[in-house]
């Protein structure tokens, strides 16, 4: 399930960073964004990747586990840091990055994970039986 919400959180938050073309701080203000472009990275900073993939990965796992789910937490929260420091991204860019991946466990867990339940219990070999 963790790595269900890292690709859906990955995947919605390079969808709204290819269309919105938001610059990145290190970007100098007489550059303009002209549309969609795939290549070119300095047009991409918003929702910060990083962010997204990571705590979507280890927001499942704290909702599976919060006493080992919160302690990896600093995790996601370092890499949030680390970007606005290197001037990849504005704090905006980390915090919506945050919310999506939070949203994409959240969806993966409450949709995904008593699917997953249903089988192992339909599907004795699944379960390590």
């Amino acid at each position: 399930m963790m790595l269900i919400a890292l690709s859906i959180a990955g995947l919605a938050g390079h969808a709204i960073k290819v269309t919105t073309g938001r610059a990145r701080p290190s970007v100098k203000s007489e550059q303009m964004w002209n549309g969609p472009r795939g290549g070119d990275s300095k047009f991409h900073s918003f929702p910060s990747g990083h962010v997204d993939a990571s705590l979507g990965f280890f927001a499942v796992l704290l909702l599976a586990n919060w006493r080992i789910g919160l302690p990896c937490l600093a995790i996601p929260i370092m890499i949030g840091f680390s970007r606005m420091y290197l001037g990849a991204h504005y704090l905006s860019d980390v915090i919506c990055a945050a919310v999506l991946g939070i949203a994409s466990a959240i969806v993966v867990v409450k949709i995904i994970g008593p699917r997953l339940e249903k089988r192992e219990s339909t599907h004795p070999k699944w379960s390590g039986a």
